[in-house]
């Protein structure tokens, strides 16, 4: 697969993210004002709120549920406390997935490839809880599951991972948008002007994560081709 196919199978995963979002945002009030809104979509099909702490006190955008996201000048920007809160989660759902396919798969490259995903991410949730105690006083807050976040990613079947006769494969087709899901949250994070230590965060989640779906493309091209 050239750069460009790569490119375009990333940006598919993140426009379709971002269509869910942008709908949301043309419903918003700025969560400045201290409005929140809740997600409309039932909770049947919420699932369970994400997190350790209280749950979520901060603004959300209507419609679409977003913590801490606001919409101004054409753009999406995410508060760098949302964007740590949320990213927590995110992040535990990728060790849940790499932590079946280490035990359930078989081949060596994906399986080190799930060993990468630990290693990092069990690093980067430490210390974005370390900065959440430090700079708001209080554990990370549970996430509300509403349609936006159900679209970042914070949702998988984890059930089909555990199940499936081809878990290798299985977990590259949910990786992929998973890791897309966290680049847009990383540039939104950016677009709202964070701190630094969160700024750096989100361009190293950026920077890895757009080499990781490149390399588990090629993988699934390999393991299932031609459509992977």
């Amino acid at each position: 697969m050239n750069t460009k196919t790569m490119l375009a199978t990333a940006a598919a995963a993140i426009l379709l993210v971002g269509g869910i979002v942008g709908f949301a945002a043309g419903r918003s009030t700025d969560d400045r004002d201290d409005d929140i809104h809740r997600g409309d979509m039932p909770a049947s099909m919420m699932g369970e709120r994400m997190g350790q702490g209280p749950a979520w006190d901060g603004g959300m955008m209507e419609m679409g549920g977003m913590p801490g996201v606001r919409y101004e000048g054409g753009m999406m920007a995410m508060e760098a406390r949302a964007f740590v809160a949320m990213m927590i989660p995110h992040h535990q759902m990728a060790l849940d997935m790499a932590a079946i396919v280490q035990d359930r798969g078989s081949d060596p490259e994906v399986k080190a490839l799930a060993g990468e995903v630990v290693s990092a991410q069990t690093r980067e949730i430490a210390q974005m809880r370390e900065w959440y105690r430090d700079w708001y006083g209080t554990e990370p807050p549970e996430m509300p599951m509403s349609n936006s976040t159900h679209m970042m990613g914070m949702s998988m079947d984890l059930g089909e991972l555990r199940s499936t006769d081809e878990p290798d494969r299985v977990f590259l087709r949910m990786m992929i948008p998973h890791h897309a899901s966290a680049i847009l949250m990383a540039d939104m994070a950016l677009a709202g002007s964070p701190r630094a230590e969160v700024a750096n965060l989100a361009r190293e989640i950026v920077a890895a994560q757009s080499a990781e779906i490149g390399s588990m493309q090629r993988m699934r091209e390999r393991i299932a081709p031609p459509l992977g």
